[in-house]
């Protein structure tokens, strides 16, 4: 019988090895399972955790681009479709929502990554707690704000106003 490992390997071949940071997104999504009470993780929600976990230094192999609902990765529904197909993650319809749960064979994979999420043990302990606190419109506006902050551009040294950044968000 083949291990999780061998599995993962040949779904993916050499060029599709599975990001560690996603990886580490499934870890997150395990750990707020664990809170009875947390917000739903939909689809917006999981580009915003995928966008946090990126800037702050995870490798999800996503790059972010402005979007009409904040930042937005193109790239994320392939990486989550490879998610999806080696059942890390489960997608569950909830309402006119679908929602993501960690898949069966995550305990597994994640023996492999478990060097690189003991290694962002902080990080992840630090977005668990910030999406058990945020429902998806609360998490589209602060990575708008964040990203709009990130990516206004300025002359060096200034800092920008607050009604700059309320500016730029609107654009």
């Amino acid at each position: 019988e083949q291990s999780t490992a061998q599995i993962l390997e040949a779904r993916n071949g050499n060029g599709g090895k599975i990001e560690p940071g996603l990886i580490i997104l499934v870890e997150i999504l395990k750990r707020l399972d664990k809170d009875r009470y947390h917000w739903p993780i939909g689809r917006t929600s999981f580009q915003k955790l995928a966008y946090f976990a990126t800037i702050m230094g995870l490798n999800t192999g996503v790059s972010f681009i402005r979007s009409s609902y904040g930042p937005f990765a193109n790239d994320l529904k392939a990486k989550l479709t490879k998610l999806l197909n080696n059942g890390l993650v489960v997608e569950k319809q909830m309402g006119k929502m679908f929602m993501y749960k960690v898949g069966k064979t995550f305990e597994d994979a994640r023996e492999l990554y478990l060097d690189e999420i003991n290694k962002n043990t902080e990080t992840i302990e630090k977005l668990v707690d910030l999406f058990a606190r945020m429902n998806t419109a609360q998490a589209e506006y602060a990575a708008t704000v964040h990203f709009a902050r990130e990516t206004m551009k300025l002359k060096q040294g200034q800092k920008p106003s607050e009604e700059d950044v309320v500016n730029e968000v609107m654009e």
